[in-house]
């Protein structure tokens, strides 16, 4: 255990910093029990980070995040947990209820691969065949959430449907998709 918090003391702050926050690193105790592998010092910007990296700073919310997160995982691995903090990062949830979304799409995304693996190790073309269907309908889900967030971000595409159009005698009207060309002229 001590070597363990001397080869964190050791890294360096480059090594700490991952965008512009400190990433929470996890270690197991000899009972099993997680607990974030920072020392006191680094225990402030260690809460901060969790803060940002679930999107609230509601310490209810983010035991919920990291709970989930971690059923996720399934197992003890300190590469599996910081791998999901890292994907969570890259989702930057920003709310409560973008986090909710991020947790299951990286809960999606893991079981989709742990299912891509049992069919690329097995011979039996039926488990192959089942393994694949599932994959692909998780790989569907994954796409409906990710929709879903950039949705509730606003990002979700705009449709406009227009009905009724009234072109008088001598008027001009375009049906479609105007682009431009790499001139400057209209198509």
């Amino acid at each position: 255990m001590a070597k363990k918090k001397n080869e964190v003391a050791k890294r360096t702050d480059l090594e700490k910093k991952v965008f512009d926050y400190t990433v929470p690193k996890w270690d197991f105790d000899k009972e099993g029990q997680m607990h974030p592998a920072c020392t006191e010092e680094e225990n402030k910007a260690w809460a901060k980070s969790m803060a940002a990296l679930f999107g609230t700073k509601d310490k209810d919310n983010m035991t919920a995040s990291l709970l989930s997160l971690m059923a996720v995982v399934g197992h003890k691995e300190d590469s599996a947990i910081n791998g999901v903090m890292a994907t969570m990062k890259a989702i930057n949830p920003a709310d409560e209820l973008e986090a909710m979304l991020a947790v299951q799409m990286v809960g999606t995304h893991f079981l989709s691969m742990k299912m891509m693996g049992r069919a690329i190790h097995n011979d039996n073309p039926d488990i192959v065949r089942d393994q694949i269907n599932r994959v692909t309908k998780l790989s569907r889900t994954f796409i409906a959430q990710m929709e879903a967030l950039n949705k509730h971000r606003g990002k979700g595409q705009q449709k406009m449907t227009v009905e009724h159009v009234h072109v008088n005698e001598g008027g001009q009207a375009i049906v479609g998709n105007v682009v431009r060309g790499g001139d400057g002229k209209k198509n």
